[in-house]
């Protein structure tokens, strides 16, 4: 590799050193996230309360009464609260379709297809999916948005190459008039 052609990809990847990993920066965006289906949890408790709900045994195969106001109620809590900390559509569109499994499942409950400790274990791998799946994908997106930077800075130092590699030349027809 040529100086010329060295200095700003030395200077890129010292740029890129300095830079936080994709997980760190995502970090900030996971965390508004927890920070926000945390903050449900008061919100679930007043569902609870309003709706008169009481959970049954995992092994039944029922709702248990109030559960369907409980369970509008955590949807609703889920639209005003979770979603709005979320800053990607698509990613929205993934919760929503929790919501979705949920009444699907909650269905085979009250039907007796499924007992709800069964429904549990089916929410709790979707949630823990698709909390896998948006910090995945929020990594990625760090990672794309470095490279685009990376990638305009490139191109910002592109002249200067240019111009060392003619101040190069220069300086070997220089040296090769003027004898030293």
């Amino acid at each position: 590799m040529d100086r010329a052609s060295g200095i700003p990809l030395a200077f890129l990847l010292g740029l890129a050193a300095c830079m936080a990993s994709p997980r760190e920066e995502t970090g900030a965006e996971v965390t508004r996230l927890d920070a926000a289906i945390a903050s449900l949890k008061p919100r679930l408790e007043a569902c609870r309360q309003e709706a008169g709900y009481i959970p049954l045994d995992d092994g039944e195969a029922r709702l248990a009464p109030g559960e369907v106001a409980y369970r509008a109620c955590l949807y609703a809590g889920i639209e005003e609260i979770v979603l709005p900390a979320i800053p990607h559509e698509e990613v929205r569109g993934w919760y929503r379709a929790l919501v979705d499994d949920d009444r699907m499942l909650t269905d085979a409950v009250s039907g007796g297809r499924m007992t709800r400790g069964e429904r549990q274990i089916r929410l709790d791998a979707l949630w823990r999916a698709t909390g896998e799946r948006y910090r995945a994908y929020a990594e990625r997106q760090v990672a794309d948005d470095r490279l685009t930077r990376l990638e305009a800075e490139r191109k910002r130092f592109e002249p200067n190459r240019t111009v060392m590699e003619i101040q190069d030349r220069l300086s070997v027809i220089h040296g090769m008039i003027l004898p030293r």
